[in-house]
């Protein structure tokens, strides 16, 4: 992608008459040659084209491709990573103004007759060209480094099948995908004996949170490659507890595996290489198989080591971070134990990096090994209202807690306080001998109400910590003075309160021109 020559060339240089595309550039030469007197407009469009140029191949020498690595210090350049992808559509109309520029200072000094001529040729290789479109040559390809596996699918019915009952599921268990790649790719099979790879469906179609790949999986992602290599099933079920994964969907069809794709997308995580493999891992994490769909098969965690959404932590355990280990992916390391800890009886722990303890506890207890808080008494409901917000409710909550919430740590969290109770009719699951419910969702796409917690206070602000190296929360001290022992919160992403201010500033702008266009239409018929 960082060919220069391939972009000055234009993209499918590999294709057929590839030859021809060598006319587009010497056209831009000839025109240039071509001209009589100096030409501003040419030369504005020549700075942006050849600075395009550079940007769509982040290269042109080595000291180009230094500088270019040197803007991402300018904050928000890191949006441009993908340069080849930012930057293509803007690099090809510039490159369409130059090209369209210079033919015409070229046209105005030959004759009619060639440049009747010259069209006929570009029309000519233009249809050519064209033809691997239309007969879906430039989409019928193979995958990278497979055999001979076709990129483009036909979605297989019992993939749909699998999609609908995984909608289906009332509770927000997160689901492992069986294989794994190295990457964050979602593998699926088709009906033609084609193969998808790419985001996951299961996230973007049906709205569940899923793991596809090691870049999904952070910051247990060395961590995993590790256990599966030692097939270490105890800790790996430990780590999915952590990570909140309810559920594993496996695919049995020996198209996505090894035999067909014998390095890319696997390799590093060691992924199970076959069917067998792959079954034999699943059956080991899991205890049941709750539904099937041709080669698709979901299967389901035991419940009694399941971390649901929001828990309060009985044991807190304390780390020093190593720097050695990948800031991202590797950060787990620092903490997750060589042998499983001895949480049988109660698995709701939290990971805490012993300067985080240090600002919200005492030195004298985040210099120990682990801290245990007494919670057997306290119950907590909770309700997803939308990916941005949820309610929890908390009863007999007489000692302070850590409450976690399994959502990637951002300091935009928020925790409200709120006189609305949580009506607990609609029940989907309990956990714990039903010291955590969970409600039904309410799914609801835009808030009804987004703006419940304006004027509320923000709670706990200062106790908001990052536990287990991604997850967000709350150390809350009860006020026992005030004998208060029962807590309604809302927990939101206060960044989507910007989307709904934009969407009324969008609304009354668009309203305010359409009522502007009318007057102006309205004047002119008068």
């Amino acid at each position: 992608m960082g060919k220069v020559s391939d972009h000055i060339l234009l993209p499918l240089a590999g294709k057929k008459l590839s030859i021809s595309l060598i006319i587009v550039p010497a056209l831009i030469v000839l025109g240039f040659l071509s001209l009589k007197r100096k030409s501003k407009t040419l030369l504005l469009i020549s700075i942006f084209f050849f600075t395009t140029l550079f940007l769509v191949s982040a290269n042109i020498t080595q000291i180009g491709v230094e500088f270019y690595r040197k803007l991402f210090l300018i904050p928000g350049f890191g949006m441009f990573r993908g340069f080849f992808g930012q930057w293509q559509w803007v690099y090809t109309f510039f490159y369409a103004l130059l090209a369209g520029l210079s033919i015409s200072y070229f046209f105005s000094r030959i004759k009619k007759k060639y440049i009747y001529l010259l069209s006929f040729l570009a029309i000519g290789f233009l249809i050519a060209r064209s033809w691997i479109v239309f007969n879906g040559e430039i989409v019928n390809v193979f995958h990278r480094g497979s055999k001979d596996v076709k990129a483009i699918i036909r979605v297989d019915p019992n993939y749909e099948k699998i999609l609908n009952y995984i909608k289906g599921i009332s509770n927000d268990g997160k689901i492992l995908h069986i294989p794994f790649t190295d990457y964050g790719y979602n593998i699926v099979s088709g009906a033609n004996k084609g193969v998808y790879m790419g985001q996951s469906m299961v996230s973007f179609l049906v709205g569940k949170n899923d793991f596809a790949g090691y870049q999904d999986i952070d910051p247990f992602s060395e961590v995993f490659v590790k256990l599966l290599k030692e097939k270490n099933y105890s800790l790996i079920k430990q780590m999915m507890s952590l990570l909140q994964i309810r559920y594993v969907l496996y695919n049995s069809n020996e198209i996505i595996y090894d035999k067909f794709f014998p390095a890319f997308p696997y390799g590093h995580t060691g992924a199970p290489s076959s069917p067998s493999a792959a079954l034999d891992f699943v059956k080991n994490v899991s205890v049941k198989k709750i539904y099937e769909a041709g080669s698709y098969s979901i299967f389901k965690v035991d419940k009694k080591q399941y971390l649901p959404h929001f828990y309060a932590v009985s044991g807190i355990y304390f780390y020093d971070t190593i720097p050695k280990y990948d800031a991202k992916y590797g950060r787990a390391l620092s903490f997750f134990p060589e042998i499983p800890l001895d949480n049988n009886k109660d698995p709701r722990i939290a990971f805490v990096d012993r300067m985080t303890c240090n600002a919200i506890l005492t030195k004298q207890i985040c210099n120990q090994n682990n801290f245990h808080s007494d919670i057997k008494d306290m119950q907590i409901i909770y309700q997803k209202i939308n990916p941005a917000k949820y309610r929890v409710s908390i009863k007999n909550a007489t000692k302070p807690f850590l409450l976690v919430f399994q959502n990637i740590f951002s300091p935009h969290w928020k925790l409200y306080s709120t006189n609305t109770p949580i009506a607990s009719k609609n029940i989907s699951d309990s956990y714990f001998d039903g010291a955590i419910t969970e409600l039904l969702p309410i799914r609801q796409t835009v808030d009804r109400n987004p703006f419940e917690t304006n004027g509320k206070k923000i709670i706990y602000d200062n106790t908001h910590i990052q536990v287990n190296e991604y997850a967000n929360a709350w150390y809350i001290k009860p006020n026992n003075s005030l004998e208060r022992f029962d807590y309604e919160f809302i927990i939101e992403m206060t960044k989507q309160k910007t989307v709904y201010y934009s969407f009324i500033v969008s609304a009354i702008s668009l309203l305010a021109f359409l009522l502007y266009g009318v007057k102006l239409l309205m004047k002119q018929r008068l």
